[in-house]
């Protein structure tokens, strides 16, 4: 049987090793990039006062090095929670010694936010750490419960591949060898989608990372017919090997 060509919307990283582990063929095509932002004023200016806080919140793992970087010139110790979604983030934040509240088994932040009681927000004061195209939903989800600030550590770009890299997914898409492409992020989504036809976005499987990434994807007319239960890549990876060998 003809291995699977999979083109995985991200740099090649454990994810693509497993998938090729497993006999896929794997196209890597890069097409955003994130970086701290170019004025941190206002995190140095909430780092001075952070314990006016009752907890902090980080959804990303680029959030959370941003903050940990930042905070060495400001802070010596934080009395304050620290309320984390994701694996990645958990392993910075705690390696920085931080106090991390973590539910290994919430892949939302509404699953994140469910699983604690409503007292362990009520009434207080936290800050949200994010990029410049997160999702505001934790701000959202605590509306009337508790206050939350927000402030922005990091930048989203989308980036052009090399012509090289580029004109050969352009014409294995075009020709029809290309079967699925798999997705982290809406943004992911939204920069491949500006890059090519409609016509050849239709015939592909999308593979993603939760309901967001999903519903994006899905309003761009793509086909999505897997969606990781788990926001982890491992996890991920062995589903969507999971769903191939289905077919």
């Amino acid at each position: 049987m003809k291995s699977p060509v999979i083109l995985v919307v991200r740099a090649d990283d454990q994810f693509s090793t497993l998938l090729r582990s497993s006999g896929c063929e794997v196209l890597n095509l890069e097409l955003i990039s994130t970086a701290p932002s170019s004025d941190l004023t206002a995190l140095d200016e909430l780092l001075h006062r952070i314990d006016d806080y009752d907890g902090l919140f980080f959804t990303s793992p680029v959030a959370a090095n941003v903050f940990v970087e930042r905070s060495k010139a400001f802070v010596k110790s934080f009395l304050v929670k620290v309320y984390v979604l994701g694996r990645r983030a958990r392993t910075i934040l705690e390696g920085a010694g931080l106090d991390v509240v973590f539910v290994g088994d919430a892949n939302t932040a509404e699953e994140f936010i469910g699983s604690l009681e409503q007292t362990e927000f009520e009434g207080k004061r936290f800050l949200y750490v994010r990029g410049d195209k997160s999702l505001r939903t934790i701000t959202n989800l605590l509306a009337g419960i508790a206050v939350v600030d927000e402030v922005t550590v990091y930048e989203t770009k989308p980036t052009r591949p090399d012509n090289l890299i580029g004109g050969s997914v352009r014409k294995r898409l075009s020709d029809g060898e290309i079967e699925w492409v798999c997705f982290f992020s809406p943004s992911a989504v939204d920069s491949f989608c500006r890059l090519f036809p409609a016509g050849d976005l239709k015939r592909l499987k999308a593979a993603v990372i939760g309901e967001t990434t999903s519903r994006t994807a899905r309003d761009r007319g793509m086909n999505v017919e897997f969606i990781s239960v788990e926001a982890t890549a491992d996890c991920f990876a062995a589903g969507l090997i999971g769903q191939i060998n289905k077919h």
